[in-house]
């Protein structure tokens, strides 16, 4: 796996769907991981996120205190070994080609 995607997420369930779908359409040449860092989500993203990315890895800090970057550290501490590019996403953001 050489391309691991974190995607910030506090309550994204009116986006999340179509970011995830959107990654489906992508023309990579090895699979990638997925990376879900949630910031304490009130509403159904994870549950969105289960059900269309059941294999994302879904990272719950107890951290109050949110910060971007640190959130996107959060993520990065779960990248695999074999990771050569990481790609940052919030939940809003869909990517719109291939």
């Amino acid at each position: 796996m050489k391309i691991s995607i974190i995607i910030r997420t506090k309550n994204e369930s009116k986006w999340i769907a179509y970011c995830l779908k959107s990654l489906e359409t992508q023309e990579f040449e090895d699979k990638f991981e997925v990376i879900v860092v949630d910031s304490g989500s009130t509403d159904n993203t994870l549950e969105i996120v289960n059900l269309i990315y059941p294999s994302a890895k879904i990272i719950l800090p107890s951290d109050s205190v949110y910060l971007p970057g640190k959130f996107i550290n959060y993520g990065l501490a779960e990248v695999s070994e074999k990771t050569e590019y990481v790609i940052l996403l919030s939940a809003h953001c869909v990517p719109t080609s291939s």
